[in-house]
């Protein structure tokens, strides 16, 4: 069985129907069982629990709610991170995981993403000595200079929204929590708190995965979706009308409690899902760990039915004009999203403001060394020549004391 977290809280009630949304592109594409663990506060209403619990039972599968209380330590912390306000508290309960949940190996993911393949293939990655596996971020190396800054490598810099934990190597981390915050402590400035905590923790021991199961959606020009983990970061979401993504979300939207109840659609005339054979029984008691507030409970699974295999769902094709479209809003996406990090849309700019390391002067290249002189011709005639070429220049070299290679002089060609 596949172990699944999501994080989130969810203020205005949309960001419950968002998670259903991505547990949805799992369970349509995936072919086994899956554990899904929800990490929320009490933003979180029971109206939206219920919802998550009957897609899930749906599927046959099991889902446990975790609420969260931040320990006070970390809480005096994040007090000093400006960040935060522009994200939310959940963005740290991925930072508790190995304190929080009972389970030796987890995949988590953001709820902007949609899963457009058979998460089983990401479950079996091996990940060996390595304590998590992570696709390197696709969005921050135009800006090496910022992670440099915080003592990172942004050669390794990985992305935070798709991670495959090995929790049991990570509890034998000595001091994994202390990392954490002596890091957000000695960097209060980072604009991504979570990703930059878990790249300085554990950046230095992770497998790195295919682009395929973390493709931000800004780089896929083709709007090829198929066979993918699609990760619509910065600000261009999914559940946007103007967003690329946006077909393919409402496709699995009709999936959830949420698109049924818009649509008037039920179990029985919405598209088929599928149904192991036979889900096994698990029974989970509740969790208490301290200095966190845990409460979770096991659900019901629903009767089994037989399996059905489907393939993946495919993006619909998009008009050339709407291709425009999307692109020209992507490129004004890109640059929101740099202005709402670094204070500025312009990646020159971006580099100008960090301060950079001296280094070795290079070598004047011929543009540079001919600024500002006039080139100079020398007219050697055939005789001259001739005369260096057939061994005349070796006298003068000898008469200087200069050992050369004869080799150097090559005979002189007879012109017709």
């Amino acid at each position: 069985m596949i172990e699944l977290v999501l994080a989130f809280q969810d203020k205005d009630g949309k960001y419950a129907e968002h998670a259903g949304v991505v547990l949805a592109s799992v369970f349509h594409n995936t072919s086994v069982p899956v554990n899904v663990h929800i990490l929320h506060d009490e933003t979180l209403t029971e109206d939206n629990k219920q919802r998550l619990l009957d897609l899930t039972t749906d599927y046959n599968g099991m889902i446990q709610f975790y609420h969260i209380t931040l320990p006070e330590d970390m809480l005096q912390v994040m007090k000093g991170i400006a960040s935060i306000g522009i994200w939310t508290e959940a963005c740290m309960y991925r930072l508790l995981l190995p304190a929080i949940i009972p389970v030796d190996k987890m995949i988590y993911l953001d709820c902007d993403v949609l899963v457009n393949l058979d998460i089983e293939e990401l479950w079996q990655s091996d990940l060996g000595n390595y304590e998590l596996a992570a696709a390197k971020d696709q969005g921050i190396m135009g800006i090496p200079q910022i992670i440099s800054s915080k003592g990172l490598n942004p050669d390794h810099y990985f992305n935070s929204g798709v991670i495959v934990f090995d929790l049991n190597r990570i509890r034998s981390h000595e001091n994994w929590y202390e990392e954490t915050l002596n890091f957000l402590q000695k960097h209060p400035d980072t604009a991504m708190p979570d990703q930059d905590a878990l790249n300085a923790v554990f950046g230095g021991n992770y497998l790195p995965l295919d682009q395929r199961f973390n493709w931000f959606s800004a780089t896929i020009t083709d709007y090829d979706f198929n066979n993918k983990i699609v990760h619509f970061a910065g600000e261009d979401k999914c559940w946007k009308e103007d967003s690329s993504g946006w077909k393919l979300y409402q496709y699995y939207l009709d999936l959830t409690p949420w698109g049924k109840r818009q649509s008037g659609k039920t179990a029985e005339n919405s598209v088929p899902k599928w149904m192991p054979a036979e889900a096994p029984r698990i029974e989970m008691h509740p969790v208490q760990v301290n200095p966190f507030q845990v409460n979770s409970f096991q659900l019901r699974l629903a009767p089994a039915l037989p399996a059905l295999a489907l393939a993946p769902a495919s993006a619909p094709a998009l008009p050339a004009a709407a291709k425009r479209k999307i692109r020209k809003r992507k490129t004004k996406s890109m640059k929101r999203y740099r202005k709402r990090m670094y204070g500025t849309a312009s990646k020159t700019t971006m580099r100008r403001t960090v301060k950079r390391v001296p280094q070795a002067k290079p070598v004047s290249k011929k543009r540079s060394r001919m600024k500002g002189r006039r080139t100079k011709t020398v007219l050697v005639s055939f005789d001259s020549l001739k005369w260096i070429r057939t061994g005349g220049g070796q006298g003068y070299y000898e008469h200087q004391g200069v050992e050369i290679n004869p080799a150097l002089f090559l005979p002189a060609r007879t012109l017709n």
